[in-house]
């Protein structure tokens, strides 16, 4: 591993203040009494989504500490789970669709893309560490937009 990446799993730590903060309005705070807004299929998204965002953060710290076999396992599996991740954007989607504001679907339709491009250039790239590494941080990074764009509101 790279020296300037053997940190990796640490900053991905960051993600779950992050995630929890952009999203405690309009989903953790209502927990366990959630509002009829809130759906099974958001709770499926939040689920595979959190399973997302764990496997983001174990994976560089099993590198980093030399458990080559585990990474390998989880990597094939997260191609269950990947597919997954995309299915459960889909209802939210509609949800964005058929609201007062279509316009908004430009958003999660982008981070879709971005996730679906990076995630397959680092399968493609997995025999080769340094590019593998920098589409799985890609694939990350892709998270901080809809979690910022939901913290920036309450900034002032």
């Amino acid at each position: 591993m790279d020296k300037a990446y053997k940190n990796s799993g640490y900053f991905m730590l960051l993600l779950i203040p992050l995630v929890i903060l952009g999203f405690y309005k309009t989903y953790f705070s209502q927990f366990p009494d959630f509002n009829e807004k809130i759906t099974m299929f958001h709770h499926l998204h939040a689920a595979i989504a959190s399973v997302w965002i764990l496997t983001l953060i174990i994976q560089p710290l099993l590198i980093r500490h030399r458990r080559y076999k585990i990474h390998k396992m989880i990597g094939k599996i997260s191609y269950i789970i990947f597919p997954v991740l995309i299915l459960s954007f889909i209802p939210m989607m509609l949800r964005i669709i058929y609201s007062d504001h279509p316009v908004n679907l430009f958003f999660p339709i982008a981070d879709c893309t971005l996730l679906i491009l990076f995630y397959s250039l680092a399968v493609y790239n997995r025999k080769n560490t340094p590019k593998h590494m920098r589409y799985m941080i890609g694939a990350a990074i892709v998270f901080l937009g809809p979690t910022f764009g939901r913290i920036a509101p309450y900034i002032k």
